[in-house]
């Protein structure tokens, strides 16, 4: 029993040093600083149907900051159903589209995936943002062609499934 704490002790602070380093690691990188062209965002936003609330617009204010930031964004949105955190991820999918930056949105459902590529579809598609989806019911040609489109950039937003994850083209792209 001592050997099986000793041992689970150990291997607790081998994982606490990971996680240590791979946070400096992070605060070290720097990465684009995206730009905000201030009339087209507000037209954006102003696009969105339902006024934002005021912690939305917190929030958003949070995440322009980061994104203009050079150091990597590392944020975390929590928030119940219906207050906007897709609204959110839209906007900052919005900033990244143009700035000739490419989003991977990662679904844990099918039924989640599709709802999220219509949103972001609709939303984005008016201002020439292209977004595809991905997930296990995606035709295999159809498939293949999303992310060719996504890795050569003629798509630039990919909403998928876990089948984005097995997909070693995308996640080389999207690192």
């Amino acid at each position: 029993w001592k050997k099986r704490i000793g041992a689970a002790k150990r291997q607790a602070l081998e994982v606490a040093d990971d996680l240590i380093s791979a946070y400096v690691q992070r605060r070290k990188a720097s990465s684009s600083m995206f730009v905000s062209d201030s009339k087209m965002e507000a037209s954006f936003i102003a696009d969105f149907k339902y006024k934002d609330t005021k912690d939305q617009t917190i929030v958003w204010n949070e995440i322009k900051r980061d994104l203009e930031s050079s150091t990597p964004m590392d944020r975390l949105v929590c928030g119940d159903v219906g207050f906007g955190k897709t609204e959110l991820s839209i906007r900052a999918t919005f900033l990244a589209a143009i700035n000739g930056k490419k989003t991977l949105i990662l679904a844990p459902t099918t039924i989640l995936a599709n709802q999220l590529f219509n949103s972001f579809n609709d939303r984005l598609s008016p201002y020439g943002v292209v977004c595809g989806c991905l997930t296990r019911l995606t035709k295999k040609t159809t498939a293949k062609n999303l992310v060719e489109n996504y890795v050569k950039g003629t798509a630039d937003v990919l909403v998928a499934t876990h089948k984005a994850i097995f997909n070693e083209q995308v996640l080389k792209k999207s690192s």
